[in-house]
């Protein structure tokens, strides 16, 4: 496994195996190696781990959060501290705002206490520096993320039922202490990468401009896995992870920027709506006229901008590795990964490989309702199988 991989429950991560196979064989000592979709940098870490410089982007502020923590460099008898001394409950009177007006609540009015206790125990704690507070901003979250009433079968932010919220009863201090104490073994025991990394807010629609001043303008590895689809009908990065930085964001040390679910799923590929646009048709059948022409579109069209953006940084004879999914929408698949090698083809590039792997361990959707959400008895009868396995492709610059 990847460093600090169970660090945090992230959805669509790469598969550890997948990132460290394609590290050996492509990631070489002083290499620069860039994932413009980064997440919580599972590829950049088994890329450090072989030496390799790590570049990493990506939109969503939890997840350059959370990649950031692993690159940290905490002390281990500090964090062992934190766990000894952490207290089976915790006081508080100041009660923090972990909801940011919203409607629905996600924590039991227990949990938001213990919470706020948490919160404010850690900000006492002396001698912090940032990578501490980075790798406990990243636990809280992880708790904050358990804790709640979220289902936990999927990252979206759909509740539990009122039953099950009536039955659960989490002891947050005692999930955080756990994480966390898992954490500090895992460091103990393992070795941290050798290689540096660098992880940057950034869009790879605009990968050129979030390339400043110290950064490589050529690299001899891109190895990434862009969203199976547009993250407001696929995975919906924004919603859990607005609830979590609505969490970390009280920890002074982090200075984390919360967003709206709305703000980081439109940051995203797909995110901004486009008509119909005939030539990705070859992508996707379901024809000018169906209710999910839009989105697909505007994901293919950011999709094929982004490949765009990636190949013009690619050193010749550089290597460029997609770890893709064929997600289907309206009964019909999107195929990504042609559009990828057709994208990268008209660029010089050549396919060296494409393979399919079986998806396991992803917390993506496998079955979904060609109805949407809604009645379950009819989403029951509509349900259809959407991702089973992913396309690994390799290309090399000429």
């Amino acid at each position: 496994m990847t460093f600090l991989s169970t660090l945090h429950p992230y959805p669509a991560m790469i598969a550890d195996e997948v990132a460290e196979q394609v590290c050996r064989t492509f990631a070489k000592r002083d290499f620069n190696v860039l994932d413009p979709f980064c997440g919580t940098a599972r590829t950049l870490v088994a890329a450090a781990d072989r030496g390799a410089a790590a570049w990493g982007f990506d939109v969503n502020p939890l997840a350059v959060m959370i990649a950031e923590a692993k690159f940290a460099k905490p002390s281990l008898s500090w964090l062992s501290n934190v766990v000894r001394d952490l207290p089976s409950q915790l006081e508080t009177d100041r009660i923090l705002d972990f909801h940011q007006s919203r409607k629905v609540r996600w924590f039991s009015p227990k949990v938001v206490l213990q919470l706020s206790g948490l919160v404010q125990w850690l900000a006492q704690r002396p001698d912090m520096r940032r990578a501490e507070w980075l790798l406990l901003a990243a636990v809280l979250s992880a708790t904050a993320r358990e804790v709640s009433y979220c289902r936990k079968d999927q990252w979206k932010l759909h509740r539990m039922s009122k039953y099950a919220r009536r039955r659960y009863r989490p002891d947050t201090v005692a999930v955080f202490r756990r994480r966390l104490d898992r954490v500090v073994r895992e460091i103990a025991d393992g070795d941290r990468p050798s290689g540096k990394g660098r992880i940057s807010r950034g869009s790879a629609l605009s990968l050129r401009s979030a390339l400043g001043s110290g950064s490589p303008r050529r690299f001899e590895l891109v190895f990434t896995s862009p969203p199976y689809g547009d993250s407001l009908s696929t995975v919906q990065y924004g919603g859990i992870s607005s609830l979590c930085l609505a969490v970390i964001r009280h920890l002074a040390g982090v200075s984390v920027q919360w967003q709206r679910q709305s703000e980081i799923d439109s940051a995203s590929l797909g995110g901004q709506r486009r008509m119909y646009l005939p030539e990705y048709s070859a992508y996707w059948h379901g024809g000018a006229h169906s209710a999910g022409v839009g989105k697909v579109t505007s994901f293919l069209a950011d999709l094929s901008a982004a490949c765009d953006e990636i190949a013009s940084v690619v050193s010749p004879g550089g290597v460029v590795v997609f770890v893709v999914g064929r997600r289907r929408v309206g009964r019909f698949r999107v195929y990504s990964d042609q559009l990828i090698v057709k994208t990268f083809r008209d660029r010089g590039f050549d396919l060296l490989s494409n393979e399919a792997r079986r998806i396991r361990g992803k917390m993506t959707p496998v079955i979904v309702s060609r109805a949407g959400v809604g009645n379950r008895r009819r989403a029951a009868v509509t349900a259809v199988r959407t991702m089973e396995q992913e396309q690994i492709l390799i290309l090399r610059r000429s």
